[in-house]
């Protein structure tokens, strides 16, 4: 199946199936929040840290399951989160062109503007260029999630 994009522009883009239009939705939204996500992350690790340490230090018992269960809820979310940061930079990695792929990570990721994007040897991209990049990166990252199961994954 071919696919042109509308959006792109030079040669076609050969996909062995084309992303889904809703998931390309959800890896929009995913990336946007990808800042915050290593974020958060950090910031449990932090939590996990304190409040192990709290519950070492607790007097009572009843204070010691009150750390445990906070210790769990807080490990299971922390879980949840690098497994979705580990797969969204699993797919990123396995985008075929790093000129697309650099694309994604920069438009995506890091919300850098088009006209100011830099290819995989430092040098601008031009609006067109990044444009093209960008789309044909990005329709190849939303197929990777779709392999790793991103999306069975986060629909909870």
């Amino acid at each position: 199946m071919t696919d042109t994009g509308g959006e792109n522009v030079g040669r076609p883009i050969k996909w062995s199936f084309q992303p889904d239009k809703r998931h390309e939705a959800i890896a929009k939204d995913a990336c946007g929040g990808y800042e915050k996500l290593k974020a958060d992350i950090a910031e449990k690790e932090k939590m996990l840290a304190e409040i192990k340490q709290e519950q070492a230090a607790a007097i009572s018992d009843l204070e010691r399951g009150i750390k445990k269960e906070m210790y769990t809820e807080c490990k299971r979310e922390y879980d949840k989160q690098s497994t979705q940061l580990r797969i969204m930079e699993l797919a990123l990695s396995r985008v075929s062109d790093s000129d697309a792929r650099v694309a994604v990570r920069q438009f995506y990721f890091e919300r850098i503007p088009l006209k100011s994007m830099k290819d995989s040897n430092g040098c601008s991209f031009g609006k067109s260029r990044a444009d093209y990049y960008k789309g044909k990166g990005f329709k190849e990252f939303v197929v990777n999630l779709e392999k790793e199961g991103f999306f069975r994954k986060n629909s909870s």
